[in-house]
């Protein structure tokens, strides 16, 4: 092995322990996916308003909030989905069909690691650990998706609270309208709301 490829491969293994130690605790996994998943780890850095999955990208992409807020919009099957990510989460796009109506903005400056759809194929196909881990990721999202679901039924006051549980720091780095859509209340409402906190 070169000497540049062992320095960028201590790097990652040092900084992408922050995937490796977040995923660990939803399942200890082998020494050989532990290796194959830091072989394949990319860690990608984005600027506030830079939108980094549209209808254009055909790919389905995993990324891993290590740091930052991201905007999500999608449409499946005439249902708007708004959602928002922040550190430690996994963001998941699929493709679906010919259009792909996903689109992700970052909505502060974000460092995010993936791992490139050929190589969690190989993971997934190869390493055991590979498809344990892919569906706890994807457990987590569903769990993470209903806790806003749950959040977005409950009263407006509640709403509210739960959101700024959740998200403490958001209203200063996401545009009012976004934290409207997702939160499914008008402007006004959530004005009030905040004024009266």
């Amino acid at each position: 092995m070169g000497s540049s490829k062992a320095i960028r491969l201590k790097l990652i293994m040092m900084e992408g322990l922050e995937v490796l130690k977040y995923l660990e605790q939803l399942h200890p996994f082998s020494n050989s996916f532990r290796a194959a998943l830091l072989d394949g780890l990319i860690e990608e850095r984005y600027r506030k308003n830079e939108v980094i999955y549209g209808p254009s990208h055909a790919e389905t992409r995993v990324w891993f909030v290590a740091s930052g807020y991201l905007f999500r919009y999608q449409v499946y099957h005439s249902i708007k989905i708004v959602d928002l990510y922040k550190e430690n989460t996994f963001i998941m796009c699929c493709p679906f069909g010919k259009t792909n109506s996903d689109f992700i903005q970052v909505l502060a400056d974000c460092r995010l690691w993936t791992v490139p759809n050929r190589k969690l194929k190989n993971l997934r196909e190869t390493e055991r650990d590979g498809a344990i881990v892919e569906r706890l990721v994807l457990m987590q999202e569903l769990l993470r998706r209903e806790k806003s679901i749950a959040m977005v039924r409950s009263p407006l006051e509640q709403r509210v609270q739960l959101f700024l549980d959740e998200f403490p720091e958001i209203f200063r780095v996401a545009p009012l309208q976004i934290i409207c859509s997702y939160l499914n209340m008008s402007r006004e409402s959530l004005r009030r709301l905040r004024n009266k906190r």
